[in-house]
């Protein structure tokens, strides 16, 4: 399933977004700014080095593009809201293991409960590893072994694996749209571009 562009870092945001949606209901939709700092936290969790507010900017602008977000202008604020949860058609306690793997490379089998716990408040863990086999099912989810421990690979951006398929003229978005998305895009360029 090609759902997500080629670029790492917005599968990143994009896990990011959904970890606030999660966590901080009060601050979703969200700003660049609560993105990259929940990005960054992540990271750390890692051992990566910390991601630059501008690359995140660059990373937003295509997940627009690619149709994952919303855009909201609040009190002179960009706020930005997922829909990848609606385009997978899923419940909350599945994209919640959704959300948990696109925030980290491996989820491991184990330690699956303890992390999406987090997210959303699944009665047992039996609830959650139900939840990761229905993905499994769906294919949006990947069984893998890492060491001697199972766990979970996101199956959502497999443009690694399969070459992805341009969109047919036929299937263009309408002019107001394209006129929508190209206003945004501009607008991103000029927040990106350095000041004098």
């Amino acid at each position: 399933m090609d759902l997500l562009p080629a670029n790492p870092l917005c599968a990143a945001a994009l896990g990011a977004l959904g970890t606030l949606q999660y966590t901080s209901v009060s601050e979703y939709p969200a700003t660049a700014q609560s993105i990259t700092e929940t990005l960054n936290e992540q990271r750390k969790t890692l051992n990566c080095s910390p991601v630059a507010k501008a690359d995140v900017h660059k990373a937003l602008a295509e997940l627009i593009r690619a149709g994952l977000l919303r855009v909201q202008e609040t009190q002179g604020q960009f706020r930005y809201h997922q829909t990848l949860e609606q385009r997978l058609k899923l419940s909350p306690p599945l994209f919640a293991i959704v959300v948990l793997a696109l925030t980290q490379p491996i989820v491991e089998q184990r330690a699956l409960y303890e992390q999406a716990y987090r997210l959303y408040p699944y009665e047992t863990p039996q609830q959650a590893e139900q939840a990761a086999a229905t993905l499994v099912q769906k294919r949006l989810l990947t069984p893998t072994l890492q060491g001697e421990h199972a766990g979970y690979r996101l199956s959502l951006n497999t443009a690694t694996e399969h070459s992805t398929s341009a969109k047919p003229p036929g299937d263009m978005q309408p002019d107001p749209l394209r006129e929508r998305i190209n206003e945004l895009e501009t607008l991103v360029d000029r927040l990106l571009k350095p000041s004098p």
